[in-house]
């Protein structure tokens, strides 16, 4: 009995002893927000992707939403901080749902939009109600 409790005693010490530095960051706005992806890149950078349905804050970054909600795209340092968000913003509703980087640091986002929608200089139009973008 003695042998089985040290252990499980040394396991339990192991695994609180591996526990990463975490840490929570406020960003959003007042209505409907929601982050639908996340992934960890290089240097332990965090990545998320969603939408927001009001003016949004991450940290020092704020967009004004428009249509019925807008997607982005932002990055995380290993601490938390935000480096960077990019909104993709539509006539109509626009969702963040697919988050991916690769092992050259490159990141892949994909999700929806409908209408019009424009996303860091370039410009997209759905022929149909929902269109793709990757």
């Amino acid at each position: 009995m003695g042998r089985y409790l040290h252990i499980l005693i040394s396991f339990i010490g192991f695994q609180l002893a591996a526990q990463p530095h975490n840490f929570l960051n406020n960003s959003g706005s007042t209505a409907n927000d929601e982050a639908l992806a996340v992934c960890q890149g290089a240097g332990g950078r965090i990545y998320t992707t969603g939408y927001f349905s009001q003016t949004v804050l991450f940290d020092n970054i704020t967009f004004a939403h428009s249509g019925n909600g807008d997607a982005y795209v932002a990055s995380q340092d290993s601490l938390g901080r935000y480096e960077w968000a990019v909104q993709i913003s539509g006539s109509q509703a626009d969702r963040g749902l697919v988050l991916t980087t690769d092992n050259d640091g490159n990141i892949f986002a994909s999700g929806t939009f409908g209408g019009t929608a424009e996303a860091g200089g370039f410009n997209m139009t759905a022929a149909g109600a929902l269109y793709i973008y990757l």
